[in-house]
């Protein structure tokens, strides 16, 4: 692994998994200017559909508008919850976690799935 990246060998060249899973997915090459874009932010997350192909500026764009993007841990999803709980509207938990509001909204909705209801069990979370 180099910088959280897994690579693999194909044809004896040392090539990163993820442009390798989107070449055989696209069946042909990678252009030089084409940046495979984890779309979790998990860069080892490799699976077909986590994948999209960006150009080197979009990827620029992407991931230097504003505030660096860092991937969310379960303590920062767990006090995004709480706040929401506690009565906090949405764009004051952006401004407590220092979170885009799309980003604090996407990750309290897929909070909020992960709770399941059963009529003749408790509350559980997944």
């Amino acid at each position: 692994m180099v910088a959280g990246y897994r690579f693999i060998r194909v044809d004896g060249k040392k090539i990163a998994e993820h442009r390798h899973v989107v070449e055989q997915r696209e069946g042909r090459k990678l252009a030089r200017n084409e940046i495979v874009h984890h779309v979790d932010g998990n860069p080892l997350n490799n699976d077909p559909d986590n994948l999209v192909i960006l150009t080197r500026s979009e990827h620029q764009r992407l991931h230097h508008m504003g505030a660096k993007q860092r991937r969310w841990t379960v303590e920062e999803e767990d006090r995004a919850v709480e706040l929401e709980n506690a009565g906090m509207t949405m764009m004051q938990v952006t401004k407590v976690l220092g979170r885009s509001i799309s980003s604090v909204g996407d990750h309290l909705r897929k909070r909020r799935k992960k709770v399941t209801f059963s009529p003749s069990l408790p509350l559980r979370v997944r």
